[in-house]
């Protein structure tokens, strides 16, 4: 599960997915359903884009991803920016760095 939605979150050009965590919503404090579940992911991100935006993007599709591909329910998803990565929004993988 954890690999389709950090997939998901590396589809943003220059986006790195690092730790992702699965919690039961009910537990962790959100609001949610019997059923849904918050994700909290750690990324790196490209030097020089508009953080907010694109963590909104990895958001939108991190939560795509879930309900497309896995039939999950989400009740949250945290995106952490834990480091940043040389190069911009428009390289792919290719222009990624260790």
């Amino acid at each position: 599960m954890t690999r389709t939605l950090r997939a998901a979150a590396e589809t943003g050009a220059g986006v790195r997915a690092g730790s992702c965590r699965l919690a039961d919503a009910r537990v962790d404090g959100t609001d949610g359903t019997d059923d849904s579940v918050g994700v909290r992911l750690d990324i790196h991100a490209p030097v020089g884009v508009s953080l907010p935006e694109l963590t909104d993007r990895v958001r939108a599709r991190v939560w795509e991803a879930a309900d497309r591909e896995l039939g999950m329910v989400l009740a949250s998803v945290d995106i952490r920016v834990t480091g940043l990565v040389v190069g911009t929004a428009d390289d792919g993988p290719e222009g990624r760095t260790p």
